[in-house]
């Protein structure tokens, strides 16, 4: 995935993402749009413009990340996937530069406990933007 998000973005221009998620955010009628896997600053060019973004960072410890990786299976090789493979995908481009852009980030959440606590600092951080 990583192979073919630098190869559009050597194509078609570093700020693809940003202009196609930014137009689909446009067209969106949901009071609240989340995207996931916001990863490179120029994914961010468009993003950043609009009235009420919020750039918030979930973050999760690495054996925690890895092990739910294994379970979901989401991608052909997570199942059998290493931890020394692992490790490497953590030094893909995109894998580093996120680890930068999570710190520009308003908002932290931690990752690391169960789905409900997740979504309980979800809706505290929620109710207290609307404030």
């Amino acid at each position: 995935m990583a192979a073919c998000g630098i190869a559009l973005r050597g194509i078609f221009g570093q700020d693809l993402l940003s202009r196609v998620i930014t137009q689909e955010v446009k067209a969106s009628r949901a009071k609240i749009v989340t995207l996931p896997n916001v990863r490179l600053e120029s994914d961010l060019i468009y993003l950043k413009k609009e009235p009420g973004f919020v750039l918030i960072n979930i973050d999760c410890d690495q054996k925690t990340r890895f092990k739910r990786l294994k379970k979901r299976s989401q991608n052909p090789d997570d199942k059998s996937k290493t931890w020394e493979q692992f490790l490497l995908d953590a030094k893909l481009p995109t894998e580093v530069r996120i680890r930068k852009l999570a710190r520009r980030a308003r908002y932290s959440l931690d990752n690391n406990g169960t789905r409900q606590e997740l979504y309980s600092q979800i809706d505290k951080l929620i109710m207290s933007l609307r404030a």
